[in-house]
């Protein structure tokens, strides 16, 4: 996978913990662009970054699809996708408040899976 860098570049950069660029509210959409290139670019089904959608009757993700993934956390939203060579999960978990928008999270793993890994846990539950 492969896209032009202008999608997702900006002038800007960090002088002692201060931003000097464009406003960053304007970069969410270029940080959004990136991480959804960043995630078709992982390979876990040897033929491309199909992103469909399909699962078996039961439910079961068709390998190379994407799936979404119910959460009770209404700040977590996850697309899944496993494939003959492995898994992989995009998720957006509010971690970043108060203007921070860098909340996008991508996770991979080749076959064979590490079961654990993958089993949604959160302290608490």
């Amino acid at each position: 996978h492969s896209f032009p860098a202008s999608d997702v570049c900006s002038a800007g950069y960090f002088q002692k913990k201060r931003w000097v660029g464009p406003p960053r509210q304007h970069l969410e959409h270029k940080f959004n662009v990136w991480t959804d290139h960043l995630f078709q670019g992982i390979d876990v089904d040897g033929g491309g970054d199909d992103d469909g959608g399909d699962v078996d009757d039961d439910g079961t993700p068709v390998a190379g699809d994407a799936i979404a993934v119910e959460s009770e956390f209404a700040s977590d939203r996850t697309v899944e996708t496993v494939g003959e060579l492995g898994k992989k999960a995009k998720n957006h978990i509010v971690i970043q408040v108060d203007g921070g928008f860098q909340n996008k999270y991508l996770f991979a793993e080749r076959s064979p899976l590490t079961q654990p890994f993958w089993e949604r846990q959160r302290p608490g539950l």
